[in-house]
């Protein structure tokens, strides 16, 4: 692909996928300044707590297969195997559905028993375990889309589309007079429209994978069809996105664990604010996953160097616009949301820091997990995981819920930085190690 084509590529994907990001975004901040706006901090901290917790079940219930999708969806179009992509469907779905049902589960036990004190009610702590399985296989699902190069119903199907009709549910209750002073009515709606969701889209796959053609016949191969070759690929694939996404939210988790509900509510707020900046480098993401793969596959190192690094640029250039605008409107935002939020503006600042130093490492870990360095990718964020979990501890005892956004930004850039110069030593972005 030469430079022109893949300037064209990423301004056409990227358009796509960015649009559909924007208005779920937007609803998906809408959401969150209604609820805060109607429910107290402490209930807003509950809900965020609850779906933090469901989220971190999911990606661990999940296995991996979310990430394993895109590059074994690939591999499986380039054989030409129908039967073969419809057992990976079935298979990844039942087991992401058991496993991510047993964790919702203990989740539930543990949490309730033993964890949690008497600020978390049972009813909300209850629609975690029909969170988890839910949300595990509606993330597995977008990673099939992902594998079909359909990044942008992915991303819809994922967050806007979700956060959309959420939002709708939302003001039409509230126009008729709802009020929403408990979070467990807010969690039992958004788990009625993820299984909507789910259902709607698993029809959908399937319908698609038994239409899909798969030129120049669709007569099945004879290759064996290997689950534990797709379980030892997704085990370290699970480490990686579960512990990454853990990285991201185990400041709220260990603010449930550690302070107030109130402390929990007034730093989802910040949080959910200061992660719009991240809107361009997901976007980015994704686009760059199954190419990623694909050139890998056909061992064209050259240009998958050059676009891991078109990536990063653009990824940094539009980071920084989106922290530069957001940095300006917070203090604004937080105003409208009410005085019991005004300490969240801190946690901002810092955590759009985080994320301007985290934009020019460019996205690594999808380099590492699509490519042949899931292993080495695992260890690292487990690593950082560990870190960013005793420094959460340390910070928050000493700076609340300000020390939770600098565990946070540590853990982030020093996992992702030493990734980086890792692979820029060691790996495909090494001239001297692949021609």
């Amino acid at each position: 692909m030469d430079s022109e084509n893949t300037r064209d590529f990423f301004i056409k994907a990227a358009s796509r996928i960015f649009s559909m990001q924007v208005v779920g975004l937007g609803c998906g901040f809408l959401i969150h300044f209604v609820l805060a706006s109607h429910l107290s901090p402490s209930e807003f901290g509950i809900y965020s707590f609850v779906f933090s917790a469901a989220t971190i079940g999911a990606l661990l219930g999940n296995f991996g297969f979310q990430a394993s999708a895109v590059r074994i969806i690939p591999q499986i179009i380039e054989e030409e195997d129908k039967q073969q992509m419809k057992k990976f469907v079935l298979f990844s779905s039942l087991w992401v559905f058991v496993l991510s049902g047993v964790v919702g589960l203990i989740s539930y036990f543990v949490l309730n028993n033993f964890v949690l004190g008497d600020e978390y009610p049972k009813s909300a702590l209850l629609v975690l375990t029909g969170l988890t399985p839910l949300v595990g296989l509606m993330k597995l699902n977008s990673g099939i889309l992902k594998g079909f190069k359909k990044g942008a119903l992915a991303v819809g199907y994922e967050n806007s589309f979700r956060d959309i009709a959420f939002f709708l549910v939302i003001a039409a209750m509230i126009f008729m007079g709802f009020t929403f002073t408990e979070s467990t009515l807010p969690l039992l709606l958004l788990l009625g429209i993820i299984t909507l969701f789910f259902i709607v889209s698993w029809a959908y796959i399937w319908q698609f994978v038994d239409s899909y053609s798969y030129s120049p016949s669709n007569t099945p191969s004879q290759s064996d069809v290997s689950y534990k070759t797709w379980l030892s690929l997704s085990m370290p694939m699970m480490f990686v996105i579960s512990v990454q996404f853990l990285i991201l939210r185990s400041d709220i988790f260990m603010l449930g664990l550690l302070t107030t509900t109130v402390d929990v509510g007034v730093y989802s707020a910040g949080s959910k604010l200061a992660q719009a900046a991240t809107l361009a480098m997901v976007a980015l993401n994704i686009i760059f996953s199954p190419r990623a793969s694909e050139l890998f596959q056909k061992q064209n190192y050259k240009g998958l160097r050059r676009l891991y690094f078109k990536t990063l640029k653009y990824q940094a250039l539009l980071s920084l616009f989106f922290i530069v605008v957001l940095a300006i409107l917070a203090p604004y935002i937080l105003a409208v949301l009410g005085e019991g939020y005004t300490n969240a503006l801190p946690v901002i600042y810092v955590l759009l820091t985080g994320y301007a130093l985290n934009a020019l490492w460019g996205p690594i870990p999808f380099l590492m997990i699509m490519t042949k360095y899931e292993m080495q990718a695992m260890w690292l964020t487990f690593g950082a995981a560990i870190l960013n979990i005793v420094l959460n501890i340390i910070f928050i005892n000493q700076y609340g819920i300000l020390g939770a956004a600098i565990a946070t930004v540590i853990a982030i850039n020093l996992r992702n930085g030493v990734a980086f110069f890792y692979i820029l030593k060691c790996g495909v972005l090494n001239k001297n190690h692949y021609g």
